[in-house]
């Protein structure tokens, strides 16, 4: 079965409705979209049977916005990717709240670590780089403010405990995650 992105590409490529590039635009935004609602919509029903659709809901909040300007790892399928982010939120929902709570230590070491993983960002795919300078200083600028604006928040608001840990280990994975080489970069 044809992927319906790869099928609506084709379609506009064979009547010539757009130029090649914005198809090859349209198709990969298209592609993701679909893949990433996919997920959300299938996580959704799996931790509402569970019982935890609300932590679910609020891992999701923190990380798409944050995730949208970082980039992170990627994996190379969608089963893939489902099942990598699958472990994930089942570790961020069931063992962050087992996990020592965050103090204001440990916000700040998290915000330095967010600091320093400004060079990494964005961190996207080989085959989707990001180049415009003014295009990364905006995704930069996004990332670190939202970084920011949710560390404050764990630190002044009066949230139940366990949505600060989640909140917290969710930071501090998809920060973590920067700092891996990408494929082909050099470690010296």
């Amino acid at each position: 079965m044809t992927h319906p992105a790869k099928a609506l590409a084709s379609y506009y490529q064979k009547h010539n409705i757009l130029s090649s590039q914005m198809i090859e635009y349209m198709e990969y935004s298209l592609h993701s979209i679909l893949n990433e609602g996919a997920k959300i919509v299938i996580y959704t029903v799996l931790f509402s049977i569970l019982g935890t659709v609300q932590l679910f809901g609020f891992a999701l909040l923190l990380l798409l916005p944050i995730r949208w300007c970082s980039g992170g790892v990627h994996a190379k399928t969608f089963w893939g990717c489902f099942f990598a982010s699958l472990i994930m939120f089942l570790f961020l929902i069931y063992l962050s709240p087992l996990l020592p709570s965050p103090t204001s230590s440990a916000l700040i070491v998290l915000w330095i670590m967010s600091i320093g993983a400004l060079p990494h960002i964005p961190y996207t795919p080989a085959f989707r780089p990001i180049t415009k300078h003014r295009t990364i200083c905006i995704l930069r600028c996004f990332y670190i403010i939202a970084i920011s604006i949710w560390l404050v928040i764990f630190e002044i608001a009066a949230l139940p405990e366990t949505y600060v840990s989640i909140g917290f280990y969710t930071l501090l994975f998809q920060t973590a995650q920067l700092w891996i080489p990408k494929k082909g970069d050099k470690i010296e």
